[in-house]
């Protein structure tokens, strides 16, 4: 055997390496793994995805002789370079950009919902609410763990219009309530309605004035909005006295 060798001996992942050999007085040569049959003297490029030893095997007739090569792989160490978002406070609602970048990895997941990602990228989001993001990478020998917080921003209710048709009738006289509200969980109208959806009208009979108050809630809290209807109370004019008798 006259020389097997590989240059360079260690590399990293995805990187080449060369096998040289050089063998004489032999009629079959062979290298494995994933080479096969050469020829006596060559050069043959290789990309390793793990550190491996390969195998010449040099024969003719009954005589063979066999050398070694080892070819070292240094994996690159896993590392989390960034995973953020892109705004991460937004309004309910509201649509964030989430961005990593790991490497040294064979597989990269974030929860919740997303699953299963490439190494490197970025993907919209839209949580409802706060959520904390997981992003999980691993290969064979390691696992590592990073969070990012969106902060979803609740918005207090909104009432849009609360109003009525008519402002001041006479009394026992009717008008409609209307109204409109936005990012509310739960609206109500007092006094004597109660509990309403996000828009409508009532129509309501009154004997005397009357302040209507609207409350809207969700879970960041409510708001208010009031509404007076005016009775006109006022007496209705005498009627004029009838003409005398003529005598």
């Amino acid at each position: 055997m006259d020389y097997f060798n590989a240059g360079p001996e260690v590399v990293k992942s995805g990187e080449l390496s060369t096998l040289n050999w050089g063998v004489s007085g032999v009629t079959d040569i062979t290298i494995e793994p994933d080479v096969g049959t050469v020829e006596s003297a060559g050069t043959f490029q290789v990309s390793p995805a793990e550190t491996t030893t390969y195998k010449l095997t040099a024969s003719d007739g009954g005589e063979e002789k066999v050398a070694f090569c080892t070819i070292t792989v240094e994996k690159e160490p896993l590392i989390i370079n960034s995973f953020d978002a892109n705004p991460d406070v937004i309004e309910a609602g509201g649509n964030t950009t989430l961005n990593w970048r790991v490497s040294g990895v064979e597989n990269v997941t974030i929860e919740p919902d997303i699953g299963t990602v490439e190494s490197a990228g970025t993907l919209p989001v839209s949580p409802a609410e706060t959520t904390t993001y997981k992003l999980t990478a691993s290969n064979d020998e390691e696992e590592d763990i990073a969070y990012c917080i969106i902060t979803v921003e609740q918005k207090l209710p909104a009432i849009n219009v609360f109003n009525a048709n008519s402002d001041v009738i006479e009394a026992g006289g009717s008008t409609d309530l209307t109204w409109n509200v936005s990012d509310a969980t739960r609206v109500y109208i007092e006094p004597g309605i109660g509990a309403v959806g996000l828009s409508g009208s009532q129509r309501v009979f009154l004997s005397e004035s009357t302040t209507y108050t609207l409350i809207a809630t969700n879970d960041e809290g409510s708001s208010e909005a009031t509404k007076l209807v005016l009775v006109d109370e006022s007496p209705a004019p005498d009627s004029p006295a009838p003409p005398p008798t003529p005598q």
